[in-house]
């Protein structure tokens, strides 16, 4: 009976690391993966491109990839309106900037000299003059305006 107990003791040392040993090889084998759908993780911009993935729910393996950024859709042309005060431009239908005819891109649309009905502020000795309005300057720096001459109180000024 000692013998049994100690062959069955030995076989199952045997078994339980056979099974260990299973299981650590059946771990490092490669995964045939099936891949799922690729889904956006940073959408494409006009400007700049996005990621992809997809997973494969059989180890949890990632790929990712990049998506190509879009370009601008300019759309039609929109002519200047003297009454808006705009000049003609493109808009992106897609992330809302301006361009000119030759698709280079613009701060503004606003054509300010043309429709600036200048409110001027006079020149100071340190600014020259400058309109309220749209913020154009004009001519130079303006007189020294100099008041009285007060005491301080110990004979000079």
């Amino acid at each position: 009976m000692k013998g049994s107990r100690r062959f069955l003791l030995v076989l199952t040392c045997i078994l339980v690391a056979m099974s260990c040993f299973a299981g650590v090889f059946a771990c490092s084998t490669p995964c045939e993966h099936t891949w799922g759908e690729w889904a956006t993780v940073t959408p494409a911009g006009c400007e700049t491109s996005g990621t992809e993935q997809r997973e494969c729910p059989l180890c949890q393996e990632t790929e990712t990839r990049p998506i190509q950024a879009t370009g601008h859709d300019y759309g039609e042309w929109i002519d200047a309106d003297s009454e808006a005060g705009t000049v003609g431009h493109y808009q992106c239908a897609n992330c809302q900037k301006y361009f000119d005819s030759e698709h280079n891109e613009l701060d503004s649309i606003i054509d300010t000299p043309v429709t600036c009905q200048h409110d001027w502020a006079p020149a100071t000795c340190t600014t020259p003059k400058t309109c309220l309005l749209c913020g154009d300057t004009e001519g130079g720096l303006g007189e020294h305006v100099w008041g009285e001459w007060t005491s301080n109180g110990d004979g000079t000024h």
